[in-house]
């Protein structure tokens, strides 16, 4: 159980930096190219749900994503109190590290601070999606829960 919390811990600890030095070092909507332009760089403030759904409700944002949050920490701890199931326990800090750096950004900030976006060149609608280490780990997580095969015997 101390290494889920340090994976949770981990996954915040790091994003939270992450976005400090992007929110320091980058004007809102400045790009640079890493890895060769294969990853561009960006500062966006995003005040809703992916992709700004729901930006103009700032109030329901926070109290739907304080909700989630309240109900996904109530199922990770029944996770990880279960026998086995390492992967989905895994999956579950990081969706949760994950969640959590979001939750403060915008309950602190007022928004979440997006910096990732992937230059598709046949794909250019999805171009357009600025995300976070956070979302990141948040979808990763997700399949390993939902992959990472079940933890009582069947």
């Amino acid at each position: 159980m101390i290494v889920l919390l340090l994976v949770v811990a981990a996954v915040f600890g790091v994003e939270f930096f992450l976005k400090r030095k992007v929110d320091e070092q980058l004007v809102e909507g400045e790009e640079r190219e890493l890895f060769d332009g294969k990853v561009i760089l960006t500062k966006h403030y995003n005040e809703g749900f992916a992709m700004n759904t729901l930006k103009d409700s700032p109030m329901l944002v926070k109290i739907l994503n304080i909700v989630v949050a309240a109900i996904f920490i109530f199922c990770y701890t029944l996770i990880v109190r279960e026998k086995g199931g390492k992967v989905r326990k895994v999956g579950c800090a990081m969706v949760l590290g994950g969640g959590l750096s979001n939750l403060y950004d915008r309950l602190v900030k007022g928004h979440v601070i997006d910096y990732i976006r992937i230059p598709f060149k046949k794909l250019k609608s999805l171009s357009k999606i600025i995300f976070n280490l956070s979302d990141v780990m948040i979808a990763i997580g997700s399949i390993l829960i939902l992959f990472g095969g079940s933890s009582k015997k069947r």
